[in-house]
């Protein structure tokens, strides 16, 4: 665990089973790349100087992460996949993610409430429609102890990943939203905060009391709440974060209104 390594090579390369899952320091200081192939804990720092880390379907919890640039970031392209920074408080931390489809997407969390763990994934978002200016991003979000956040959050892009329409509005569409299955609602108080002068591009809002799958557009309010839906068909989706997290959200959808119960069982059968 006292190990500080750092991948500096000049061609593509891959951790392997040489790279301990728990280090003191991890350096990417190549261009062309590095691949994770096991989950990792860095006790200290992730240097993102050059190049990518590709996390494939691996996780890689750091207490600090330094550097992070559209040249270089943490590339959590798989659901599954996750970049952890512990103890975020009143002090700007920022997650250096991005995917490969749609470049660097970095987040910035203040959190004005109890410090807290945070998991952030960023992932192209497939539910694109031509109708509504939006980035094809989606920003999942993930909390260690839920209910004690009280955020500014603050979500980047570059001009790559905006539709044509949002391209052309981006000044009155850039607005955050919390999607779920049951619908998508802006998210936050206050005015908003936006920088589209330099890629990477962002916009930031307090007052975000709620995690989970963040996007960027100017959509329609369809929360159930106000405008209730009943799906046509029963459905569990895959929960998040996985795989082993201290908490995980499950959504499913039933084809009638009525009382629902979901049983858990664990490896041995048991409730």
């Amino acid at each position: 665990s006292g190990a500080s390594v750092v991948y500096d090579g000049a061609v593509p390369q891959m951790t392997g089973v040489a790279l301990p899952s728990t280090i003191e320091n991890l350096t990417i200081d190549n261009s062309k790349g590095v691949t994770l192939s096991s989950n990792v804990s860095v006790l200290g720092a992730l240097a993102m100087n050059s190049g990518n880390l590709m996390l494939d379907t691996n996780n890689v919890m750091a207490n600090m992460v330094t550097g992070g640039s559209s040249g270089s970031y943490v590339s959590t392209d798989s659901s599954e996949s996750y970049l952890k920074i512990p103890n975020v408080g009143k002090s700007q931390v920022m997650f250096p993610v991005g995917t490969e489809a749609e470049g660097y997407s970095p987040v910035w969390i203040t959190n004005a409430g109890t410090a807290d763990s945070y998991m952030v994934n960023a992932a192209m978002d497939t539910s694109s429609t031509s109708t509504i200016g939006r980035v094809n991003v989606k920003w999942n979000l993930g909390e260690g102890t839920p209910g004690s956040s009280n955020l500014t959050l603050a979500l980047g892009w570059m001009k790559s990943a905006e539709n044509s329409i949002f391209a052309s509005n981006s000044s009155s569409d850039s607005k955050i939203y919390l999607s779920g299955k049951t619908g998508t609602v802006e998210e936050g108080s206050g005015s908003y905060t936006t920088q589209l002068s330099n890629e990477p591009y962002s916009v930031s809002r307090a007052g975000i009391d709620t995690v989970g799958t963040f996007i960027v557009g100017n959509f329609t309010v369809t929360a159930v709440n106000q405008s209730p839906v009943v799906p046509a068909v029963f459905q569990l989706y895959q929960n998040y974060p996985n795989p082993v997290n201290p908490t995980t959200k499950i959504e499913f959808t039933v084809a009638k209104k009525g009382e629902t119960s979901l049983t858990i069982y664990d490896i041995l059968c048991q409730k």
